[in-house]
């Protein structure tokens, strides 16, 4: 989220920044502790065709609030100077690509293992029930067959439960995938009056508390500051 957002006075969930030559908006659409996507809005209004080069953006992660900007469409960012943040830059489409596939075939992984802890459990059960029929049934191994009886159903609602939920993130994943190309932020023109958006993503080693969304353009340098929600 924004940082100036707040959900009691119904703030929007995006940022926006205006000045002579852009108008840009900003949106975090996704928030992992190893991927951030950002939907972005770029809106020509220089009077000129302009260039956008997403492969040029690029965020900082910090666990405490970022210092003000000053102003946030900045001409004097010294990019050469040490950060004491983390940055990382945007992805190529290619290796988002990359990164979709190991998550689906991961999910895929953990289905396939949870069926096979599923059935192996069932098969444990039948087998243990077998030889309790051949026993003679005292108190004991009754209470003791009921007691595996219900730890192997509520094992076997937990492993459906979690098969489910991981379903349903595939199913998610499996849609980001699909739309990557369609969605991807591009290098390209812009012409006056005119506007491009996409998705830019970004790989963060690790959870941050706060993120700087960094945009240079032209001689400029648009900052979005976002938290973790």
């Amino acid at each position: 989220m924004p940082v100036e957002y707040n959900p009691s006075s119904h703030s929007e969930t995006y940022s926006v920044i205006r000045s002579e030559r852009f108008t840009i908006y900003a949106e975090c659409l996704d928030a992992r502790k190893d991927l951030l996507v950002f939907d972005i809005e770029i809106v020509n209004e220089s009077g000129w065709l302009q260039s956008v080069y997403p492969d040029q953006f690029y965020i900082f992660g910090s666990s405490g609030p970022f210092p003000a900007t000053g102003k946030k469409n900045q001409e004097d960012i010294d990019t050469n100077k040490p950060l004491p943040f983390s940055v990382f830059y945007a992805q190529s489409e290619r290796t988002i690509a990359g990164y979709y596939q190991r998550r689906i075939r991961k999910k895929e992984n953990t289905k396939t293992l949870l069926a096979l802890i599923g059935a192996g459990l069932m098969l444990f059960d039948v087998v243990q029930d077998g030889q309790d029929f051949y026993r003679e049934p005292t108190p004991k191994r009754i209470s003791r067959s009921i007691s595996r009886d219900v730890a192997v159903g509520t094992s076997l609602i937990a492993i459906n439960a979690a098969s489910e939920l991981i379903t349903s993130g595939q199913a998610h994943t499996d849609e980001d995938a699909y739309y990557l190309q369609e969605e991807f932020l591009r290098t390209g023109i812009v012409n006056n009056g005119e506007s491009v958006r996409g998705k830019a993503f970004f790989l963060p080693d690790r959870k941050y508390t706060f993120y700087r969304l960094t945009l240079p353009m032209q001689n400029e340098v648009y900052v979005f500051d976002f938290r973790w929600r």
